[in-house]
């Protein structure tokens, strides 16, 4: 068992020495196909119809896969087209979205995760007079 284990190991090493032996992608693929796609569907071709024409060509992709591409390709055009000049080549759109959506910190806790901060203590409204902390999970409309 030792052996096969020895084996194994050295080769997967040897693999990790060597770029994977992959082409181009399937998503690459699609991008590049996009203004032809959009061409089809100008002439009221379904995604179904352009679908079939793709596995005509042995491109194998699902329909919902190749609708979300599509999808993404458009949204990705459009917030180029949007931003113009702020479309930096080499930084993906979501990127550039993630980095625009982002607010400054206002000093107010983040909305991250809950299993990432614990569980918060507030003074609630009802228990101001009290001064009595509690903890909890529901925020009302003045906490937001």
């Amino acid at each position: 068992m030792a052996k096969q284990d020895d084996d194994l190991r050295a080769f997967l090493r040897a693999a990790a020495k060597r770029p994977p032996a992959r082409g181009v992608s399937l998503y690459t693929r699609v991008k590049a196909a996009y203004p032809e796609i959009m061409a089809l569907r100008k002439a009221r071709y379904t995604d179904k119809e352009i679908h079939a024409l793709f596995l005509e060509k042995d491109v194998k992709i699902s329909l919902g896969t190749l609708r979300q591409y599509i999808q993404q390709i458009a949204s990705e055009l459009r917030e180029e087209a949007a931003h113009g000049d702020n479309a930096r080549p080499g930084v993906s759109a979501d990127l550039r979205r993630t980095a625009a959506n982002r607010k400054p910190d206002s000093g107010q806790p983040s909305a991250s995760p809950r299993s990432a901060q614990g569980p918060t203590t507030r003074q609630l409204s009802s228990h101001a007079s009290s001064g009595t902390s509690v903890t909890g999970h529901l925020l009302s409309d003045s906490d937001v």
